[in-house]
Formats: structure tokens, sequence, C-alpha cells
């Protein structure tokens, strides 16, 4: 119930950029770039945003992964990647 309300709570886009991520569990953000067709300057506001949410982890450079565990499984669940 917890991670459905978060899901209902987030953008289109931002469920696009970590349904990206929960693929592979960690995801280089240019390949989620690439993916979703984001400009960097685009991709860096969605980035900005899960992470302030505490969403997403962006200590490794150039990568991100997902902090709330089995957050992976309710996305795989729940959301098609465009």
């Amino acid at each position: 119930m917890v991670y459905q309300k978060i899901w209902q709570e987030l953008s289109v886009k931002d469920q696009d950029v970590l349904a990206a991520i929960a693929q592979s569990g960690r995801a280089r953000i240019k390949d989620i770039r690439d993916a979703l067709g984001f400009s960097s300057s685009l991709m860096s506001v969605y980035r900005e945003r899960l992470k302030q949410k505490g969403i997403v982890d962006t200590s490794d450079y150039g990568y991100l992964s997902l902090t709330l565990p089995h957050l992976e499984n309710f996305i795989q669940l729940y959301h098609e990647l465009p």
C-alpha cells in the first residue's frame, strides 16, 4: 500500500525513469536518457526530483539505483516502459 501511494504521486515521466532503473537495479544515466529520449538537462531534472524524494541514490557518479527495498518488484508488476 505504501508503494502504491508513492507511485500515484509521481508523474508519468518519473515513473518511466524508475521503471528503467528497476530493469537492472542500477542503471547508467546515459542509458536511461537514451531509452526515454531525454536530453541531458531534462534527465537532470528528473534525477534531482527523485533524489530529493529519497527514491533514488545518486552517490555512484553516472548511475542511479533505487533506495527503497523491493521497489523494483513493485515497479515491474505495475509499470510498462513506453
